[in-house]
């Protein structure tokens, strides 16, 4: 997925490297500098495990059963919007040093996270439908993203918003 131009220049690291070396491209400074530790904890990021409970579909990691029920009961049982609750993620507090870097770098990173979000939700529940928002918070410089299911009629597309 290319990163804008806005983006990119926001990429400091990269771009301090990048001056030593003038022929560096992105894929290649992640190459030299990307550990197996940092590779498998990235795909952990990227390829999410999801759970069922009660109908709704949400992160398995850090999924608690107490705060399902505290949110059913508060929403009248909405799978929906509790699904909303449940797995809306600040994409700011994902990234190491997530301040000072603009909105313009978070919605990059929330772009790629829903990309592959979907494929990993789509993957493990082929048979439902998803839609993942991205809500940008400009005042907090921030974008939270929301994962739920799709209940609208069933148009033969899955789809991601």
């Amino acid at each position: 997925m290319l990163i804008n131009n806005k983006a990119a220049d926001e990429l400091f690291d990269y771009k301090k490297f990048a001056i030593a070396n003038l022929d560096m491209t992105m894929e290649r400074y992640a190459r030299i500098l990307l550990t197996p530790d940092l590779f498998v904890g990235t795909v952990e990021i990227l390829t999410p495990k999801f759970l069922i409970y009660r109908g709704g579909i949400f992160f398995a990691e850090g999924f608690s059963e107490t705060d399902f029920e505290k949110w059913f009961q508060k929403l009248d049982g909405e799978i929906n919007v509790i699904e909303k609750m449940i797995n809306h993620v600040h994409v700011r507090g994902m990234i190491q040093f997530g301040q000072g870097h603009s909105i313009a770098i978070i919605r990059h990173v929330a772009e790629v996270l829903r990309k592959f979000w979907f494929i990993s939700l789509t993957d493990q529940f082929p048979n439902a439908r998803f839609t993942i928002d991205i809500i940008d918070n400009i005042d907090e410089e921030d974008c939270t993203i929301l994962i739920y299911q799709d209940k609208s009629p069933d148009d033969g597309n899955h789809r991601s918003r």
